[in-house]
């Protein structure tokens, strides 16, 4: 019997909890520290990637889900523990789900129903939309089930928004309102009520934010005349807007074109963050931090802030950069055009000299790994260098001449 050692495939989930960020890669729950740090992974499922991740925070039980499965799992961060709880396999691919109150999960399948379980996952209630379509995406609102609203993001371009009807649950529940304004399938869909903004995404490449009068879904929808209006069309990305995330005052849109874009409320860019190729499945994050996972088979941990410069680096003995490179600790390597290596620490703000390499000099390439601690040099005649980052410096590991 084979056991797989290493799991190289697309990131499809990524859940920031605190200090931690969970990753689901393939099948396999995969967790680090805020630094990149690999601490643990665990099989959640076997043959099915995993799409989503939610902590229910009372009870530090994790829910996950990927295709038609679903799972439980307790987790102890401060001693790294996680043990798989109940599994439940559902009709109908799973497209979000959200914990209760009352200790209940609530589920969208991709037939627009909502699934209602108890804590071991025994299904309590199914509700149907009377839109009966299929979903690419949905968001579900309020953790009262009393008050739930469902965003279902159809794959006509339009955001259907309805509530269950908890007087007959045998019947079903009727669209309150409709939002139109995307040409394509709807990917994604986010709701902050501090902000009172939906923001959704497309594969027509444009992310909409729209504006609810009240803040809140649930007080706009008692109203006669609901009231919620696009209030911004941003374009940004070269291909299809596959995750938006809404934040307290920022948006960040991540895409079929490698990049995530972080933008304020009035569409202006803030920020662009590129992966290394492929598409880019999962995001998450918070007012400091942005993770986010897809094909390229990494997760990056990156903040909001804006690229704006805050200081200019100029090196030593007035040697010129030619090439330049961003490590996975945050620190620059820089070879020169006399073959010079340096090494930038950032908690150090010095430049340390490495090596110095005259069949580099005038020409010279220099090369990150996708897991960025290691890099390469190399020359017009194919001479080799390749080093390995190591506190506040670098090692030579191989050279080739």
């Amino acid at each position: 019997m084979f056991e797989s050692r290493v799991v190289k495939t697309d990131v499809t989930a990524v859940k920031l909890i605190n200090n931690f960020v969970l990753a689901g890669i393939g099948n396999f729950l995969h967790i680090f520290d805020l630094n990149g740090k690999f601490l643990k992974k665990l099989n959640v499922f076997d043959g099915q990637k995993i799409h989503g991740i939610n902590l229910d925070d009372v009870t530090d039980t994790l829910l996950l889900y990927g295709g038609c499965y679903m799972q439980t799992i307790t987790c102890n961060f401060l001693q790294c523990e996680f043990t798989k709880l109940h599994a439940k396999t559902v009709h109908g691919w799973v497209l979000t789900s959200r914990w209760l109150k009352s200790k209940w999960i609530a589920a969208v399948v991709m037939l627009n129903k909502l699934l209602i379980f108890d804590g071991q996952l025994n299904i309590l209630r199914e509700i149907v939309c009377a839109e009966k379509c299929i979903l690419y995406s949905a968001f579900i609102s309020y953790n009262d089930i009393d008050e739930l609203v469902v965003l279902s993001g159809t794959v006509f371009g339009e955001i259907v928004i309805w509530k269950v009807n908890h007087f007959n649950i045998q019947e079903s529940s009727p669209v309150v309102k409709r939002l139109t304004g995307h040409k394509g399938v709807i990917f994604s869909i986010s709701y902050n009520e501090e902000a009172g903004y939906i923001c959704s995404s497309s594969d027509d490449r444009s992310t909409i934010l729209w504006s609810i009068e009240k803040k809140s879904i649930h007080s706009e929808l008692q109203r006669t005349h609901c009231n919620i209006l696009l209030h911004r069309k941003i374009y940004g990305h070269q291909s299809r807007v596959f995750r938006s995330l809404l934040l307290q005052n920022l948006i960040v849109t991540a895409g079929e074109d490698s990049t995530v874009n972080v933008w304020d409320f009035e569409g202006q860019l803030i920020k662009k963050i590129t992966h290394q190729g492929g598409p880019i499945w999962a995001l998450d994050g918070n007012t400091d931090v942005v993770v986010s996972g897809g094909g390229d088979c990494g997760v990056l941990i990156s903040s909001v802030q804006s690229n704006s410069l805050c200081n200019s680096l100029l090196l030593p003995e007035n040697y010129n950069p030619k090439r330049i490179g961003l490590l996975r600790s945050s620190n620059l390597v820089v070879i020169t055009e006399d073959g010079v290596l340096f090494y930038y620490a950032r908690n150090l703000n010095m430049w340390i000299k490495i090596d110095q390499h005259k069949v580099l000099q005038s020409y010279n390439v220099l090369e990150v790994s996708k897991c960025k601690s290691l890099f390469s040099l190399s020359g017009y005649h194919g001479e080799i260098f390749i080093y390995q980052e190591e506190e506040n410096s670098a090692r030579l590991l191989f050279f080739c001449l």
